[in-house]
């Protein structure tokens, strides 16, 4: 059976992505071309986020190119507001979204043309009710956790993965 309800909100993630830019993104890319990407609605606070984090270099390894935009799941005043606004604003994004998910002392740098209200919005918009919610290149939300090998296959590059 195929949802076409479903299809119809692939196609407008896809769509509603698209218009985004990438420097409004934090991205880990893997050093070869990438052979797909995923875009997470992120928040540094949320366990299975940082678990997800952990396994990055995996997905890189094996050519996924990891597209992060902000979510703070409690809300637009709330720490995770002011963490991931920090990381957005910093001179190293990716540095600085490291060093929040590993719980090392960040200063806060709330700058005022960050884009994470933006995305938080968006994320509501696209149905995200929770973090990690991974969305496909091809516009499918995975709510919630999936592993590094499991995404692989989700991908549909189940090749096996590298260590």
């Amino acid at each position: 059976y195929v949802n076409l309800a479903e299809q119809r909100r692939d196609g407008e993630r896809v769509e509603k992505l698209a218009n985004l830019k990438r420097d409004d993104m934090i991205i880990f890319s893997p050093e070869t071309e990438p052979l797909a990407y995923v875009t997470v609605f992120f928040d540094d606070t949320c366990f299975y986020c940082q678990k997800l984090h952990k396994e990055v270099h995996q997905l890189n390894k094996n050519g996924v190119e990891v597209r992060y935009l902000a979510y703070p799941r409690a809300g637009l005043g709330s720490d995770a507001f002011r963490n991931l606004a920090t990381a957005w604003c910093a001179d190293n994004p990716p540095e600085t979204l490291n060093k929040l998910v590993n719980k090392q002392t960040v200063a806060t740098n709330g700058c005022q043309d960050n884009p994470v209200a933006a995305q938080y919005q968006l994320g509501q918009e696209l149905g995200v009710r929770g973090t990690p919610a991974i969305i496909t290149q091809a516009g499918q939300m995975i709510p919630g956790y999936q592993s590094a090998d499991d995404l692989m296959v989700t991908l549909g590059l189940n090749q096996g993965t590298a260590e």
